[in-house]
């Protein structure tokens, strides 16, 4: 797998995205180097260095790949991955091993990459358009070229409730190609002045809730991933962003699986009847509140890779996210077992024979009531589907259908 087993050179954020960068400097400007372009404000000094330390920092992962490898070999193959940790110094702890601290190491510097490649791609690019006069969208903002740009050269100071509003505005313009590069640009430069969730106001955190009540509320969680400012919001996000855990069950890294997770419950809400989750669509308009599936989504395995029962420690952090975003008791007590009771299901259904009325008795007690079930039964098809493409099948969805059912009747 791609994600398993990545190119250092040729996948997204290698050293080929490093290279192209330079091609395109040369094209556009005339130099072999992004450092000149510094000066005439083209690249910023904070691009240029994080550039560079993410080409050192591939480069020494892949020579010593070749030397691991004995060959000229470009793809963090498994095999090669556990030895080459070892030569690097990476050393297993308590909470994590050796290698799943290089790979996480890896999974950084290819994001870095690709989000500051990205946006010099785009300004490049528009080097070569020229510049468009803005059409307003509002007071703040504007479209350039049918990019999203915010109007104010000041924006958006220390203030991430004009980043979310940002993000609101890019949500209710689907038709947008993206960032204009000086927005985006300034956004990178402003993240690490936002606060965390933690230390933000209300008004602040109520912009945050508001992007999950809204349409498309799953692409702009995505949007914030791939950007850092979801990281930035939710600082214990940010520490499993590029996390894998080294055996060949898990495909995706945390925060990879857990967007895709947040994907496949965007999918349930669309209402259409989908062949691979045969209940979903009729469960979905059952939900009271959608957007608190979305933080159970969030929260399923955010506390993975600090020792203990990671299902625990991530109801804790649901919790207290719940309790600063004003939920009710009753929405952030829902949001925080469905955490810690997000692998419940799945093994019932998988380890125990749902047949056997004794079972579904101890699992109908254990979830307690209808709403429980509804939210238990979506979260774990989007778990579940959301690992690995080749872990959900016919056989779990008929499981899974059978056991809601089966806990749905004894609850009547």
């Amino acid at each position: 797998s791609e994600n398993l087993e990545p190119n250092i050179k040729e996948g997204p954020g290698g050293l080929r995205d490093l290279h192209t960068l330079g091609w395109m400097a040369l094209r556009t400007f005339g130099v072999h180097e992004l450092e000149p372009l510094i000066g005439l404000s083209h690249v910023g000094p904070d691009e240029a260095a994080a550039l560079a330390r993410e080409r050192s920092a591939l480069g020494r992962l892949r020579y010593g790949l070749h030397l691991v490898a004995g060959r000229a070999e470009e793809r963090l193959r498994f095999d090669h991955q556990k030895t080459l940790a070892g030569r690097l110094g990476f050393a297993d702890d308590e909470e994590t091993l050796g290698v799943e601290k290089m790979m996480q190491g890896f999974y950084r510097s290819a994001a870095i990459v690709r989000r500051v490649s990205d946006r010099l791609l785009q300004r490049f690019e528009e080097q070569f358009d020229g510049e468009a006069l803005p059409e307003p969208l509002d007071d703040a903002f504007a479209s350039r070229r049918g990019y999203l740009a915010a109007r104010d050269p000041a924006w958006p100071g220390a203030d991430v409730s004009a980043v979310f509003a940002l993000f609101a505005m890019w949500a209710a313009h689907p038709e947008m190609r993206g960032l204009h590069s000086r927005t985006a640009r300034a956004l990178a430069e402003a993240l690490p002045g936002l606060p965390a969730f933690g230390d933000a106001s209300r008004a602040q955190r109520d912009g945050f809730m508001a992007l999950l009540r809204m349409p498309r509320a799953v692409e702009t969680l995505t949007r914030m991933a791939r950007l850092g400012l979801l990281g930035q919001w939710i600082p214990a996000f940010a520490r499993v962003s590029g996390r894998m855990q080294f055996d060949l069950f898990h495909v995706y890294t945390v925060d990879q699986h857990t967007l895709m997770v947040l994907r496949n419950i965007a999918a349930f809400s669309s209402g259409r009847a989908d062949e691979r989750f045969s209940i979903a669509h009729e469960v979905w308009p059952r939900l009271r509140k959608p957007e608190l599936l979305l933080l159970a989504g969030l929260f399923h395995d955010i506390a993975k890779g600090r020792g203990g029962d990671h299902s625990e420690l991530g109801a804790v952090d649901a919790r207290e996210f719940c309790a600063a975003h004003a939920l009710s008791e009753n929405d952030a007590e829902l949001v925080a077992w469905l955490v810690e009771q997000h692998l419940r299901m799945s093994v019932t259904a998988q380890k125990q024979d749902i047949s056997d009325a004794a079972v579904i008795h101890r699992f109908a007690a254990l979830v307690g009531d209808r709403e429980r079930l509804d939210y238990l039964y979506l979260l774990t098809c989007a778990d579940i589907a959301g690992t690995s493409p080749k872990l959900w099948n016919a056989w779990k969805d008929r499981l899974l259908a059978d056991l809601y059912f089966a806990t749905r009747r004894v609850m009547r």
